[in-house]
């Protein structure tokens, strides 16, 4: 359960309150933060963790354990902890190390603070592939130019990045002249994607280049994707959102909770592997966001976002045409821009299939 140290005093008090964890974790810098929380929750001072020589034997782990607890922004309201289980880190990575933007066995900047859950994406798909991370510190995510120089050094192959810092990578690589010589592959989650002319020339000038584009909230972490392929100018301006990922189930569902036609609008349900269990301490919240699918294939979380299936010659699409006002794999809310800023609206709220 990671605690980020820019967060408020309450807020922070409020996560240890709700997530219950056995211990705090803190280093010599944050000793006193944790002191100003009055937690009643022991500490372990991070220093002597490093330093111990001790061995212990580790438990057994189930796939239905819970793996990580982390916190919706709550800008909307109080902050939800979403409990992930094993499978669903599981699921995520053997997708992620299986399809072109894997980057296995190559060096990816874990660019994303770990109180977002697209830094266990780029932490456990890099090390379970083999590969490297390479670290970036909390100044160079809001130093692009400084961020581009990283990459180019440490010959960084991949980078996961939200839109809005895609487009700043890019407007910086042109404005400095300096395109990063290793990197291949560009994973972008968090709003909905726009190909601007700027990430046109930017993927054009990296080569031949992987641009993917993942969809998720961080209750069911990246559940569909779209990967872009080939010469940057053939890009679809709006992406869509894809197809679901190994393991995943997306439906488009009516107001009654009905599949909709093909073309038509609808609410975007996610299911299958890679669900969290629920929010915890919050059954009432967990009971109504995560329902029964109406095939009973399951649960279902219920996104909020407006959905449509596209018809194409293999597949069908899944895309959020309307926009969200949730950030499509972080779980953010309207007013935080750590990880990105958030621009769509919600879907209206549907009623029971028991509703008069």
């Amino acid at each position: 359960m990671p605690l980020d140290t820019a967060y408020p005093v309450d807020r922070l008090r409020a996560m240890i309150a709700q997530g219950r964890p056995a211990r705090v974790v803190v280093d010599a810098e944050h000793r006193s933060l944790l002191d100003t929380l009055e937690t009643s929750v022991p500490s372990l001072a991070y220093e002597a963790l490093a330093t111990t020589g001790h061995e212990a034997e580790l438990p057994e782990i189930s796939e239905d354990d819970e793996v990580y607890l982390l916190f919706t922004s709550g800008s909307t309201g109080r902050p939800k902890g979403v409990s992930a289980p094993h499978r669903s880190l599981s699921n995520l990575v053997a997708w992620q190390n299986g399809i072109a933007s894997t980057a296995e066995g190559a060096r990816t900047a874990q660019y994303a603070p770990l109180s977002f859950d697209v830094s266990f994406q780029e932490l456990y798909s890099t090390l379970a592939g083999g590969g490297t991370l390479v670290v970036v510190t909390e100044e160079l995510r809001r130093d692009m130019p400084g961020l581009l120089r990283l990459m180019d050094r440490e010959r960084v192959e991949r980078v996961h990045l939200p839109y809005v810092a895609l487009q700043q990578l890019a407007e910086a690589s042109a404005t400095l002249g300096l395109v990063p010589r290793s990197l291949r592959v560009l994973c972008s989650s968090g709003e909905q994607f726009r190909t601007t002319d700027e990430i046109r020339r930017f993927c054009a000038a990296l080569g031949d280049v992987v641009l993917d584009n993942h969809y998720g909230p961080t209750e069911t972490h990246a559940a569909a994707f779209h990967a872009m392929t080939g010469d940057p100018a053939a890009f679809p301006a709006l992406p869509p959102v894809g197809r679901p990922i190994h393991g995943a189930r997306l439906l488009v569902l009516d107001e009654e909770r009905r599949p909709v036609p093909v073309g038509s609008r609808g609410e975007i349900y996610v299911g299958g592997a890679g669900l969290a269990d629920g929010y915890a301490g919050r059954p009432d919240l967990t009971e109504e966001r995560f329902l029964p699918a109406p095939d009973g294939g399951g649960r279902l979380y219920r996104t909020g976002d407006v959905g449509m299936v596209l018809p194409t010659a293999a597949w069908s699409a899944w895309a959020a045409p309307t926009g969200r006002s949730r950030s499509a794999a972080t779980g953010s809310s309207p007013g935080r821009s750590n990880w990105s800023p958030l621009t769509r609206r919600r879907a209206a709220p549907t009623r029971s299939p028991t509703s008069p």
